[in-house]
This record gives C-alpha cells, structure tokens and sequence, in this order.
C-alpha cells in the first residue's frame, strides 16, 4: 500500500523541512536495520528448545526485518512524493 504523502503547500511544512525528517528517519531505519541484521538468532541458541526453536526464531526474526525494510520503503515514497511536487514547483 502506498503511504498517504504530504501536500506541499503555503500553509504546510516546506518541502525541505519535510525531505529532512525523511532522510534522518530513513538513516535510522537503516541502522537499525543494520543492527538487527547483526542480531540475527543462531541454531545454537535454539537447539536445547527443541527441534522447531530456530525455525520459528528465524521466522520471527525475518518478519521483524521484513519491517522495517517495509517503513524505509514507505519513507521512500514519501520523500520521492516531497521531491516530485519541488520538482513540478510547489516546494516553498
């Protein structure tokens, strides 16, 4: 689903006001990203919980990654919606 993006007008945020807050928000999802990525669970961990432990855990981990790459492709398409309206001139 697209996400709902801003209208850049007078009585709004500037477009540039806007496309900051996406870049910082969209530096954070990357390191957190990141992070979570290098906290990926491992078979040793599981193993002693059964035979399905590091499946569901993997599972659960993917799932939780899968999610944030969602939100930073969401801020994406907010920002890229922000520069499109600059580029067609409505950015104050």
């Amino acid at each position: 689903m697209t996400p709902m993006a801003p209208l850049v007008h007078l009585n709004g945020s500037s477009a540039q006001t806007l496309l900051d807050g996406y870049e910082a928000a969209s530096r954070a999802l990357s390191a957190a990203l990141t992070a979570l990525e290098e906290a990926a669970p491992n078979a040793r961990d599981y193993y002693p919980k059964g035979e399905d432990a590091y499946s569901v855990a993997r599972r659960e981990h993917s799932a939780r990654v899968d999610s944030i790459r969602s939100a930073r492709a969401d801020i994406w398409a907010l920002s890229l919606s922000v520069s499109e309206q600059m580029a067609a001139g409505k950015s104050r």
